[in-house]
C-alpha cells in the first residue's frame, strides 16, 4: 500500500515518484520510480499496488528502485491495518 507519495520531475523534465510503501506485515520501504508516464494508472496515497524492482543503496539507506508497478484493484485495505 502506498502510504506517502511525492510526484515530481527530474532536471530533464521527466516524471518520477517517491513513495513509502507498507506491506501486509507492516514493513515500510522507501521507493523511487522513474518513467511514471508509462504507468496505466495515476498512483495516489492509499492505493494497493504490486511493485517490482531492486533494492539499492541511496544516501546510506536501502531504497527500492521500482521498475514496474501495477494497481491491485480487488485488494482489501483492511489487510494493511491489522
Amino acid at each position: 500500500m502506498i502510504t506517502d507519495l511525492i510526484k515530481s520531475k527530474t532536471k530533464d523534465g521527466k516524471p518520477y515518484l517517491r513513495a513509502i510503501m507498507c506491506d501486509r506485515d507492516g514493513n515500510r520501504r522507501q521507493g523511487i520510480m522513474f518513467d511514471t508516464d508509462k504507468l496505466d494508472f495515476d498512483p495516489e496515497n492509499g492505493y494497493i499496488v504490486e511493485a517490482i524492482g531492486v533494492i539499492q543503496q541511496y544516501a546510506g539507506q536501502d531504497q527500492l528502485k521500482i521498475n514496474h508497478m501495477k494497481l491491485i484493484e480487488d485488494a482489501d485495505p483492511a489487510d494493511f491495518f491489522t
